[in-house]
């Protein structure tokens, strides 16, 4: 994609709550990140987007609002996600294209669970048939990049009553996006090539891989995945330098 150096640019995270120490550390690297590539940043609070349980994923589907139709490209990326450490870093604004991340077309090059969206799906399919459609878009929650056209055309379908019955379930955030994209008929548009975007801490190539990388409850010793405290992996990674510390 060519730089396009008019283009109105913006990075969000949400958080309900007191922030937690990787939280914190979290809104400081993306923070610096969207600083970077001359985006703007905005961490929002609370519940922005309905009134629902404390902490509910759903509340990111704030991303759809029109306060922010005056930005062209729109990002959310979870509390949970930092940048490698590396002195350049590709611009999802600009030098990316797609909405999200499904599962991983690296086939088997990354272990584990590299095709966890694409089960999710299936999942919501066989609970709820008649609200999603098979062959619309099913993301990854931890990062969306939405243009202002979808972001629209999302809003235009969207029943916030509906949400509702989501944000208890497994699927949140991602089960209430499907189904929109199953309403307006939104189709493909994953990120391509690999999962840069979202590289879980605990997959293995992630020099090799990530752009960001989404911290989870597990981390990788000597080859073998374990549970393991978020912040825990997360120190872990900052000691083998592949996040910079932002504490």
């Amino acid at each position: 994609m060519g730089l396009d150096l008019e283009m109105k640019k913006l990075l969000l995270q949400h958080w309900d709550g007191d922030l937690t120490e990787l939280a914190k550390r979290s809104v400081k690297c993306m923070s610096a990140y969207a600083e970077s590539v001359g985006a703007d940043y905005k961490l929002l609070r609370g519940k922005v987007f309905h009134d629902l349980s404390d902490g509910s994923p759903t509340q990111k589907m704030i991303i759809l609002d029109e306060q922010f139709d005056a930005w062209d490209i729109v990002v959310m990326v979870d509390c949970d996600m930092f940048t490698i450490n590396r002195d350049i870093l590709l611009d999802i604004f600009t030098e990316e294209e797609g909405f999200g991340n499904h599962s991983s077309p690296l086939d088997n090059k990354i272990p584990s669970d590299n095709t966890v969206q694409a089960n999710l799906k299936s999942s919501l399919l066989r609970k709820d048939p008649d609200s999603y459609d098979p062959d619309c878009s099913y993301w990854g929650g931890s990062c969306y990049r939405f243009p202002l056209w979808l972001r629209q055309k999302l809003r235009s379908v969207m029943d916030k009553n509906k949400v509702k019955t989501y944000h208890n379930s497994n699927n949140v955030d991602e089960g209430f996006m499907f189904h929109l994209n199953s309403l307006a008929g939104i189709k493909g548009h994953y990120f391509p090539s690999d999962v840069r975007w979202q590289f879980a801490n605990d997959w293995s190539g992630i020099e090799e891989y990530a752009q960001f990388i989404h911290i989870r409850n597990k981390r990788r010793i000597n080859g073998e995945v374990v549970r393991a405290d978020k912040l825990e992996c997360l120190d872990a990674l900052v000691e083998n330098n592949i996040i910079k510390d932002w504490s």
